[in-house]
C-alpha cells in the first residue's frame, strides 16, 4: 500500500544519504592523510635541499680556496726556479770557459745584491754557490778560495777549528778536513764545497762539502744524470726533507723541528771541444712554511696544509691562520730517521732508488717529489653547517599545515559560493530568456503597428491638402505623426537592447550561430555606411567614406619576373562569414562614432587591404574556389569625446559605459562593443581601439581575413603586390555645412 511504499522510499533515501556521507567522510580523511604526508615530505625535502646547498656552498668555497692554494704554491716554486736560473746564467756569463773552473767566484757584494732581490722574489732563505771539485784540484781550489776571501775583505771565512781547508762532518758532528774525496756520499769521486752564500747561519758552512751528506749527494747525482738526457732548464732538482740536525740546514735560523728543502740548478761551461759540461751548482734553501704563506685568503679559517715527500713518505703538517703557515708536526715514515745522526735521513735503499724516482719525475712539472694538499678541519665545516635547515623545515611544515587548513576552509566557502553563483546565473539566464521571448514579440508588433499608422496618416495628410479640410485637423495629424515617430524610435531602441541581451546570452553560453557565406566586402561596407548619411546630416556631422579598397590593383609575377595586371581586385575580395553579423558590427561602430561626435564634427570610414592575414596558415579555412588573400582593415575614426588609456583597456568588457548619462542620455546596454568583439573573434578577425586622450576622438580598427577567386590555369601560387591610387580617389558626400 502507499504507506509501505512511503516507508520503503524513506529507507532507501536514508541509506543513500548515509552512503554519500560515508563516501564524503572517507574522501575528507584521505585528503587529511595526504596533506599530513605531504607536509612531512615537504619538510624533509626542505631540510635535505638546504643541507645539500650548505654542503655545495662549502665545497664550492673550499674548491676555490684550494685552487688559489695550489696556484700560489706553484707560483712560488716557479719563482724559485727563475731565481736560480737567473743567478746561474749570471755566473755562467762571467766564466763561460771551462778552463777557468773551478777557481771562480763572484764579487761578494755583487753576489749578495743580486741574491737578495732573488730571495725576495722566490721566498727563499738562502742562495749559495758551490763548484764541483775533483781530487787533483782540491789544493789549488783552497788556495784560490782563501785569496778570494782576503781580496773581498772577508779573510775569516771558511776557517774551522783545524784551520783552513774544505771540511766534512762526522757522525758526532765534529768537523774534519777533506784532503781527498773519501767523504763523498754519492756515486762520483768528487766534492762540492760551498764557496759563496747569503745566509748568516750558512756562513759558518763556507767550504763545507755538501756532497758528504747522503740526502744532498743523492740529489746531486740525480742532477748530473738529468743533464745527460734533458735540457738545462728541465734539470731543477729538489732534495728530500732537510732536517734541523742536518749539516746542510741553516743552523742560525730558528726553525724548530720544521724540515726544509734544497733546490739545485746546474752551472754549465764550455770545454776546449765546445761541449757543455756541469762544473758547479746554484742552490736555494727554503722552508715550506714560507712557500705556504699567503697561499690562502686571510679570512679562511679552519684549514690545514700538508707537504708529502713521495720519496720516503714523510709528511709535514701546517696550520693556516690569517694567511700564515704555522708548522705543527712531521710524521716520519722513513724508519732510519734519527735526530742525532746526519746520515739517518737516508738509507742505502733510498739512495739507490732516488735516482730512478727522480728520473721518472722529470716528466712531472718542476720535477718535484713533493705534493701539497689543503685539508679542511671541523672548524671550517662548522662555518657552513648551521641550524637553518632545521628552522626552515619547521617553518615549512607550519606554513604547509596552515595553508592546508586555510585551503580546507576556503574549499568549503567556495563550494557555498559556487552554489550561490550557480543559482544566480541560472536565474539570470532564465530572466534574460524571459525578457527576450516575452517582450520582443509585442515590441515588434507595436513597432510595425506604429509604422502602418504613420504611413496612413501621411497618406491622409496628403489627401487633405487637395481637399477643403480644415487646417486645424491637419495640424493635429502632423503633431500625431511626430509623436508616433518618437514612439517608433523608442521601440526600436528597446528592440536593440533586447537583441543585445539575446546575443549576450548566446555568446556567454557559446550558442551564437554564424551563418557562413560568401560576401563581397566592398559592397558590404558601402551598404552599411550609406544609411547613416541621413543621421549624420541631421546632426551636422561630416561622414566621409574612403573607398580605397576598390582601387587596389593585383599584379601577378610570372616565371620571367614580368608583371601582368590582373584587373581590380577590390570588388572581387570576399569574406567568408555571416554578413548580417558583420553589418551589425559595422553599424555599432559607426553609430557609436556618430553618437559621441559633437555637432560640426567629423567621422571617417576607410577601408584598406593588407597582404598579411590575422590568421595563421593552420587556422585559415578557405571556401571552395577561393584562396587566402591577406586581410581587409576597416577604420572608423571620429573627432568626439575620446578616451583615456585606462578606458581603452576596459572598452571591450561586458556592460562597460563611460559617462552614460552625460554622453548617451542614459541609453544603451553597454554590451554592444563586447558583442561586436565576440562576433569578430568568431570570424577569425581582430577588433581594437585607440585614442590619444580625452577630447581627441577615438579610432576603431576592424580587421577581417579576405579571399580571392582562384586562377584555375595557374600552377604556382601568385605573389601579390600592392599599388594604390592617389588620395584624390576618395569618395566624399557633402552636407550643407561640410563634406559627408
Amino acid at each position: 500500500n502507499s504507506k509501505d511504499r512511503t516507508i520503503i522510499n524513506y529507507y532507501y533515501s536514508t541509506m543513500n544519504a548515509i552512503k554519500i556521507k560515508g563516501h564524503l567522510l572517507f574522501l575528507r580523511c584521505s585528503v587529511c592523510v595526504s596533506l599530513i604526508l605531504s607536509t612531512i615530505l615537504f619538510g624533509g625535502l626542505s631540510y635535505l635541499i638546504l643541507y645539500k646547498n650548505e654542503g655545495d656552498l662549502m665545497n664550492s668555497q673550499f674548491n676555490a680556496i684550494d685552487d688559489h692554494f695550489h696556484h700560489s704554491v706553484l707560483h712560488k716554486r716557479q719563482m724559485q726556479d727563475i731565481s736560480l736560473s737567473t743567478m746561474g746564467l749570471y755566473i755562467e756569463s762571467m766564466y763561460p770557459n771551462a778552463s777557468s773552473w773551478p777557481n771562480v767566484g763572484v764579487p761578494i757584494q755583487t753576489f749578495s745584491a743580486i741574491a737578495a732581490k732573488l730571495m725576495v722574489l722566490s721566498s727563499s732563505k738562502v742562495i749559495y754557490y758551490a763548484p764541483i771539485i775533483y781530487a787533483n784540484d782540491i789544493q789549488s781550489f783552497e788556495n784560490y778560495s782563501y785569496n778570494f776571501f782576503k781580496e773581498q775583505g772577508t779573510p775569516d771565512l771558511g776557517i774551522s777549528d783545524f784551520g783552513k781547508g774544505i771540511y766534512a762532518v762526522d757522525s758526532n758532528g765534529e768537523r774534519y778536513r777533506e784532503n781527498d774525496c773519501s767523504s763523498s756520499a754519492g756515486k762520483m769521486n768528487m766534492i762540492v764545497p760551498i764557496l759563496q752564500s747569503t745566509c748568516t747561519g750558512m756562513e759558518s758552512k763556507i767550504m763545507y762539502n755538501t756532497y758528504s751528506e747522503p740526502t744532498v749527494a743523492n740529489a746531486i747525482d740525480t742532477l748530473l744524470n738529468c743533464t745527460k738526457h734533458f735540457e738545462q732548464d728541465e734539470c731543477i732538482i729538489e732534495t728530500d726533507f732537510i732536517y734541523p740536525s742536518s749539516p746542510s740546514s741553516c743552523c742560525d735560523d730558528n726553525i724548530g723541528d720544521e724540515p726544509s728543502t734544497i733546490i739545485m740548478y746546474p752551472l754549465y761551461s764550455t770545454n776546449n771541444q765546445g761541449e757543455k759540461i756541469v762544473l758547479g751548482i746554484i742552490s736555494s734553501y727554503f722552508k715550506w712554511s714560507d712557500a705556504l704563506d699567503t697561499s690562502v685568503p686571510s679570512y679562511a679559517k679552519g684549514l690545514k696544509a700538508s707537504v708529502l715527500n713521495s720519496m720516503n713518505g714523510d709528511q709535514s703538517e701546517y696550520k693556516l691562520k690569517s694567511g700564515n703557515a704555522l708548522f705543527q708536526k712531521t710524521t716520519y715514515i722513513h724508519n732510519s730517521h734519527s735526530s742525532s745522526s746526519s746520515s739517518s735521513h737516508s738509507s742505502s735503499s733510498h739512495s739507490s732508488s732516488s735516482e730512478d724516482h727522480a728520473m721518472d719525475s722529470m716528466e712531472l712539472k718542476n720535477h718535484s717529489p713533493y705534493s701539497t694538499n689543503l685539508i679542511k678541519t671541523d672548524q671550517f665545516i662548522r662555518q657552513y653547517r648551521t641550524w637553518v635547515p632545521i628552522y626552515v623545515s619547521i617553518i615549512a611544515i607550519s606554513i604547509t599545515l596552515l595553508t592546508s587548513c586555510i585551503f580546507m576552509f576556503y574549499a568549503v566557502a567556495m563550494n557555498r559560493e559556487q552554489r550561490d553563483q550557480d543559482i544566480m546565473m541560472e536565474t539570470k539566464r532564465l530572466f534574460v530568456r524571459y525578457i527576450s521571448h516575452e517582450i520582443r514579440t509585442p515590441l515588434n508588433t507595436v513597432h510595425l503597428g506604429l509604422q502602418v499608422l504613420r504611413d496612413e496618416m501621411i497618406e491622409l495628410i496628403s489627401t487633405m491638402e487637395n481637399t477643403s479640410a480644415t487646417a486645424l485637423l491637419k495640424d493635429h495629424l502632423e503633431e500625431w505623426t511626430l509623436f508616433i515617430s518618437d514612439i517608433d524610435e523608442s521601440t526600436e531602441d528597446a528592440i536593440t537592447v533586447v537583441s543585445d541581451l539575446i546575443d549576450f546570452d548566446k555568446l556567454t553560453t557559446g550558442m551564437l550561430n554564424i551563418d557562413q557565406g560568401i560576401h563581397e566586402i566592398c559592397s558590404l561596407v558601402t551598404e552599411t555606411v550609406k544609411p547613416f548619411l541621413i543621421q549624420a546630416r541631421s546632426k551636422n556631422i561630416s561622414l566621409i567614406m574612403n573607398e580605397e579598397i576598390e582601387s587596389i590593383i593585383m599584379k601577378k609575377t610570372n616565371d620571367n619576373n614580368e608583371e601582368n595586371t590582373n584587373g581590380l581586385i577590390g570588388k572581387n575580395l570576399i569574406i567568408y562569414g555571416d554578413s548580417i553579423k558583420i553589418q551589425q558590427v559595422l553599424r555599432n561602430l559607426i553609430s557609436n562614432a556618430l553618437k559621441f561626435t559633437p555637432e560640426n564634427g567629423q567621422v571617417n570610414v576607410s577601408a584598406s587591404w593588407k597582404e598579411t592575414s590575422p590568421l595563421t596558415e593552420e587556422e585559415i579555412s578557405s571556401p571552395e574556389g577561393y584562396c587566402s588573400c591577406g586581410s581587409i582593415i576597416v577604420k572608423v575614426k571620429d573627432s568626439g569625446a575620446g578616451m583615456t588609456p585606462e578606458q581603452v583597456g576596459q572598452l571591450f568588457q561586458e556592460g562597460v559605459q563611460f559617462d552614460a548619462n552625460k554622453l548617451q542620455a542614459g541609453q544603451g546596454s553597454g554590451l554592444g562593443l563586447w558583442i561586436a568583439k565576440g562576433v569578430v573573434d568568431r570570424h577569425g578577425g581582430k577588433l581594437s581601439a585607440a585614442s590619444e586622450g580625452k577630447g581627441y576622438g577615438a579610432e576603431f580598427i576592424l580587421r577581417l581575413p579576405v579571399f580571392y577567386p582562384e586562377v584555375k590555369h595557374q600552377h604556382k601560387t601568385p605573389r601579390f603586390k600592392l599599388n594604390t591610387m592617389s588620395e584624390s580617389s576618395a569618395t566624399t558626400t557633402t552636407t550643407p555645412s561640410s563634406s559627408v
